[in-house]
């Protein structure tokens, strides 16, 4: 055979085989793309989740989004994160992923976020929001100090803002919102519901202990994902007086004192 055309044909050959790879490759990345472009069902967030809160079907809802954004872990069925731990918070609409969760152990250890402690106080149907705060809910702590008189005043007493946004993580002997939701016997004083257990820094628990032991602690509940702090200014005796003068004169009011010709009690 011709050299010149022996070269000839292995050139059309080389450049079938180059075209039929080219094509071959086309054909994988046209498909990488659809399988890129399928829409995947998974789970994502119903609202907020606070952390440390264990999932059920009542916190998930489910999303078609591209697989090309589908993260590494994300999960797609709901009997695969049932029970499981939140490590961190999840806003409403984002995906549940895996390395977020943890197992939710019998343990109330499991509950507490890492470097907090649990801080149990002492309640009433008052003070601890007539039995319904829930494992998982946000307190503002307050304090009302015992006080004392002074001349038939008692000018020492007060009340103030300990805490905010601050977690619960057992109400009784109750760490699961499950749990407490599907209880039939309502938290009470006789079966432990008379105590709200905290995550609290080591330092919140010294104050807490303290607080406790000079006054009464009263929990007020907060919206859910509500997590902003108010600068507050402790009340006591002669600014709750003032906050009343103010609101009087407000009003237009006309107050009477004494019993002096220009009052109507001295005639």
């Amino acid at each position: 055979m011709d050299p010149s055309r022996k070269k000839l044909l292995v050139s059309l050959l080389l450049g079938f085989l180059a075209a039929a790879l080219g094509l071959a490759y086309l054909a994988v990345q046209k498909q990488d793309l659809l399988d890129q472009s399928q829409m995947v069902k998974v789970l994502v967030a119903a609202r907020y989740i606070p952390a440390y809160t264990r999932l059920d079907d009542t916190w998930l809802d489910t999303r078609k989004i591209p697989r090309a954004y589908l993260s590494k872990g994300t999960m797609t069925k709901v009997s695969d994160v049932e029970g499981l731990l939140c490590l961190a918070p999840f806003s409403q609409g984002e995906p549940i992923l895996l390395n977020k969760l943890a197992q939710a152990s019998q343990s109330l250890a499991a509950a507490i976020p890492e470097g907090l402690r649990a801080f149990t106080i002492s309640v009433d149907s008052a003070t601890g929001i007539n039995g319904l705060v829930q494992p998982g809910d946000y307190v503002d702590v307050l304090f009302l100090s015992g006080g004392g008189s002074e001349g038939g005043q008692s000018s020492k007493s007060m009340a103030a803002t300990l805490f905010q946004d601050k977690r619960v993580v057992a109400v009784g002997s109750q760490y699961s919102p499950a749990a407490a939701s599907s209880s039939n016997t309502p938290p009470t004083a006789s079966n432990g519901g008379g105590t709200i257990t905290l995550a609290l820094s080591p330092h919140e628990c010294e104050v807490a202990l303290f607080a406790q032991s000079q006054g009464r602690i009263q929990l007020c509940l907060r919206p859910t994902g509500e997590n902003n702090f108010v600068e507050l200014k402790s009340a006591g005796f002669s600014s709750i007086l003032a906050k009343i003068q103010q609101q009087k004169q407000g009003s237009g009011v006309e107050i009477f004192r004494g019993s002096g010709p220009n009052s109507p009690f001295g005639q």
